[in-house]
């Protein structure tokens, strides 16, 4: 299963792809479900998934896990066949969530230092050379 996921992922990166990269991440995901249920499951008196929940959790996950690879066959078919990918849309950028840019420094500033001219290692060091000498 890990082998199969990883080798989507690394053909959705190569061919830029949506659809290969829903179908790596739906089979992760799905199988992800499936292990949680069983291991979770193991030695209880549902080990069997006899419960309702346990049964419609396992009927869900290899419905979404049959989406997720039918899914993976049409492109991979639309890939070979056609070679047509349908490319991740292009991210817009949000102005709101984007930091302002910070000021360049001068050349005062950037010979002083953030701190004023005293930096922290330099600060450090004259603590423990006072400490030394007093200790002498």
């Amino acid at each position: 299963m890990v082998p199969g996921v990883l080798l989507t992922l690394l053909a959705a990166a190569r061919w830029n792809d949506i659809r290969l990269y829903a179908a790596g991440v739906g089979l992760s995901l799905t199988g992800f479900i499936n292990l949680a249920a069983v291991y979770s499951l193991t030695g209880t008196e549902d080990e069997w998934l006899t419960s309702a929940t346990s049964a419609t959790v396992a009927i869900l996950t290899g419905l979404g896990e049959t989406v997720c690879f039918v899914l993976l066959l049409f492109a991979v078919w639309d890939i070979t066949r056609h070679g047509h990918t349908l490319a991740l849309p292009a991210g817009r950028v949000n102005a709101a969530a984007t930091p302002d840019a910070q000021p360049a420094w001068t050349r005062r500033e950037g010979a002083a230092g953030p701190d004023g001219g005293y930096g922290g290692a330099e600060l450090c060091l004259s603590r423990q050379l006072h400490r030394a000498a007093a200790a002498a």
